[in-house]
């Protein structure tokens, strides 16, 4: 076995005791698999480069493998609707804490029993509840074996109503593993009493309207995609498909739109699949006995003609007798354009693409056809200009965005390759709007690469322009504004602001309940770090624990944050405790408005807290705030307890704190890594006698040195002492500045990993700016270069004009 693989086996086996995959360092492993630290270092770090492993940067650097969660029931649609809560329950289910996990799904058959199991199984699997994927599925309807289990898995029991006495009591009380029992809605159920968790899906027949169609939608998607063909359904089939008595649930309409795409590719062969009637058995037909009493599905599909379904793309088309087909109205108005692009100059163009937008956009809406967008073509579009206006400090009002994604739907439903802007112009065009032409490039390549087809290279030249009139809308640097909470809040109520305020800067970050606290911070601070335009931001929130990243971030950035406090969810939370306790309507509300005054929602400033806790077995957290209680000064912090077994348990628990008080630190038995907060471990408190002994910090050591001597196969520390410890000395003197710690470390860093990449031979980094820094600081450059030179002859290798210029803009910017 490699040793790489050798590492990233023990990384795999070590975390199958955890909840969470540990955070390792060097020391650790070398001692576990028994090699140098230098090569296991080496190795992490190719494993991270591949994915495999995550690399956490501090003192020491630590690694944690990656394992994939977010896979486990995306592959299932209506898992944002119709499914949305089976799928909340299932996994609520599969992580309470019993030896036999045991469900119950109620559901006819044809539901997708079998797909919502294995997503499931997947589930269980990336978080290490069962040991592998893979479902043992018994249909006792065809199966009557009496000792059909007999070891640990994942079983999923369809038609368990027919489970003898004996296989019902090995199931409910015998087995360690997860027990998925599968009963028709029509069956007794109140044999399975004992089972904790029940699930509800429901049938194909259920579904409302327009869940119904999402799913024939993602059929025929799917379809168009495999097939790599155009397909094609007429407004009658789509009303027959829509409401035909589908017996057998999903599963059958399935197998029907296979069926009927079979019979068309049979008939056509072409890359367009024009679906007809004819095409499906007689019981889709029999949905046009129905539509005489269904004035909802025709108003459902009004003024329809056609469904286009093309790869991940859905165009519908409006009905024959209207003027003309708008696509065919909005390409003929780009016609006039193209030709005054290719005779006009570029500079003298912003005002017949603003009209050309414009009309586009008033097409769209005097059409009163919400449908004829293609709503993920028209998000794609959205996104863009949000990110391009951010780089380019443009705004772009709604109205505009809305006629250009008009343009780019026409453009695909065209699917025209053809290059109508001449060579001329093009090179003028990106020449002058080199910038707005790289983003705009970069856009279109995703979108092909989306939708699987190739646009023309007038496309990009399109975009460009879109983006480089609007230059006269440029902002001024402003204080941002952000909209931070947990759920789906935060861009709900900013879809509102901004619908109300196009213009407005207002951005939105959601912090999904189930979502590791690591990830969720360095998204936020990923995002902060590009809104932030020099004045500062100031962000909403809904709970404290957001407001404690926030904090942090703050200080790892350098970023200025002001925070305010507006804690709907836990106040909708009281509301429905208070109710669940019987308290009347009255009492409820003034209760509410007590808690939402200023001396109970604003927190406390001068109120310091400590939190002790344990895990839930141990059963110490009392125990522990009972020590800190007797410490001298204990009566300057309130001191609350509870028990938590992870990072997300002990979130939820104290956000309800962080509403009345700052926390001091939190005391306990395990870490759980919660952000800008000291942790102090529980034996700490035997030896010390005050809170201020316990709270004290001891600034550590930093043995840069050591750190570089474990992150490079090629240093030793004495290779290090020789060469770049003298350099700083002499950097620090001849750029007349003097380093902190964090900048001499950064530097020290940034030094050993330009010698390796230069003694690896790799591809120089290109700093566009060299020839301007060193025209402005040509002495410095002269004596950096010299001072560089005993470095050059130790490791053999020779540092470019670049790489000076990069020393120099590092301090000199």
């Amino acid at each position: 076995m490699k040793n790489k693989q050798k590492v990233y086996e023990f990384l795999l086996h070590y975390s199958e005791e955890f909840t969470e995959a540990p955070k390792l360092d060097t020391t650790f492993l070398s001692a576990q698999l028994h090699m140098q630290r230098s090569n296991v270092s080496a190795l992490l770090n190719t494993l991270v480069v591949e994915g495999k492993v995550k690399k956490y940067k501090g003192r020491p650097v630590l690694y944690q493998i990656i394992i994939n969660q977010d896979e486990a029931f995306t592959h299932l649609y209506g898992s944002e609707t119709f499914l949305k809560e089976p799928i909340e329950t299932m996994k609520a289910a599969l992580h309470f804490p019993d030896d036999v996990k045991k469900i119950l799904i109620v559901a006819t058959s044809g539901s997708g029993t079998s797909a919502f199991a294995r997503e499931a199984c997947t589930y269980a699997y990336v978080n290490r509840m069962v040991s592998r994927d893979e479902v043992v599925e018994i249909d006792l309807s065809e199966d009557s074996k009496d000792n059909f289990i007999d070891k640990e898995g994942f079983y999923l029991i369809k038609n368990a109503q027919k489970l003898t006495r004996v296989q019902r009591e090995k199931c409910l009380h015998t087995l360690k593993g997860i027990v998925i029992f599968q009963v028709d809605r029509n069956e007794d159920v109140s044999l399975f009493d004992e089972v904790r968790f029940i699930i509800h899906l429901p049938s194909l027949n259920s579904l409302t309207l327009e869940d119904r169609y999402g799913l024939i939608e993602y059929f025929f998607l799917d379809e168009s995609k495999r097939l790599d063909d155009r397909i094609i359904v007429n407004v009658g089939l789509m009303q027959c498909l829509l409401v035909y008595p589908c017996v057998n649930g999903i599963k059958e309409m399935k197998r029907e739109i296979a069926k009927g795409i079979a019979n068309a590719y049979r008939r056509e062969k072409n890359h367009t699949l024009t679906l007809e009637l004819s095409d499906f058995s007689p019981n889709v037909r029999k949905g046009l006995l129905n539509m005489k009493n269904r004035q909802d599905v025709m108003e459902f599909i009004a003024h329809t003609a056609l469904f286009i379904f093309d790869h991940e793309t859905t165009l519908q088309t409006r009905e024959k007798d209207i003027e003309a087909d708008l696509y065919q109205i909005t390409y003929k108005k780009r016609l006039p354009l193209i030709h005054t692009i290719n005779t006009v100059g570029v500079k003298h163009l912003g005002d017949n693409v603003r009209d050309y937008v414009h009309d586009l956009y008033t097409l769209y809406d005097q059409s009163g056809e919400t449908q004829l967008m293609n709503n993920g073509l028209r998000q794609e579009v959205i996104q863009f200009f949000k990110e391009a206006g951010e780089t380019l400090h443009r705004s772009f009002t709604h109205d505009y965005i809305f006629g250009v994604a008009m343009h780019l739907q026409d453009t695909v439903l065209m699917a025209s390759t053809q290059m109508q802007i001449d060579n001329t112009t093009m090179m003028d065009i990106i020449e002058t709007y080199n910038q707005e032409y790289l983003l705009s490039r970069k856009f279109i390549r995703r979108v092909e690469e989306d939708l699987q087809k190739k646009l023309s290279p007038d496309e990009s030249l399109f975009f460009t322009l879109f983006l480089s009139v609007m230059s006269s809308e440029k902002l001024g640097d402003q204080v941002v504004n952000l909209v931070a909470m947990h759920g789906q809040g935060a861009s709900a109520i900013a879809s509102v602001v901004s619908h109300l305020m196009p213009k407005c800067q207002l951005y939105a970050f959601d912090m999904p309940l189930d979502e590791n606290i690591n990830e969720v911070y360095e998204r936020l601070k990923a995002l902060i770090v590009s809104i932030d335009q020099g004045k500062g931001v100031h962000v909403i929130y809904d709970m404290g624990s957001i407001n404690v990243m926030l904090s942090s971030i703050s200080e790892e950035t350098h970023i200025r944050i002001s925070t305010l406090e507006v804690p709907i969810s836990l106040l909708l939370m009281s509301a429905i405790k208070l109710a669940d306790q019987g308290y009347t309507l009255e009492v409820i509300h003034n209760r509410l408005l007590d808690y939402a005054s200023t001396s109970q929602v604003v927190k406390n400033v001068n109120e310091k807290f400590i939190v002790a806790f344990s895990k839930s077995q141990e059963h110490k957290s009392e125990e522990i705030k009972n020590r800190l209680e007797v410490l001298d000064g204990a009566d300057g912090y309130k001191i609350y307890h509870f028990e938590a077994d992870d990072t997300k348990s002990f979130v939820k628990q104290l956000d309800f704190l962080l509403m009345v008080g700052n926390l001091a630190a939190i005391v306990g038995t395990f870490d759980p890594a919660f952000f800008n907060v000291r942790y102090i471990d529980e034996k700490r408190i035997d030896q010390v006698s005050s809170i201020s002994e316990l709270l004290e910090e001891k600034e550590e050591y930093f043995d840069i040195l050591g750190y570089l001597e474990s992150q490079f196969e090629a240093f030793n520390r004495q290779d290090l002492e020789a060469t770049i410890v003298p350099f700083m000395n002499d950097y620090e003197r001849i750029l007349n500045i003097h380093l902190d710690e964090d900048d001499y470390v950064g530097l020290m860093v940034h030094m050993a990993c330009l010698i390796d990449r230069l003694m690896k031979n790799k591809t120089p980094t290109v700093n566009f700016d060299s020839d301007k820094i060193i025209v402005k600081y040509p002495q410095e450059k002269r004596e950096l270069t010299k001072s560089l030179e005993p470095i050059e002859k130790y490791f053999h290798i020779s540092f470019l004009e670049g790489d000076v210029a990069t020393l120099i803009s590092i301090v000199k910017r």
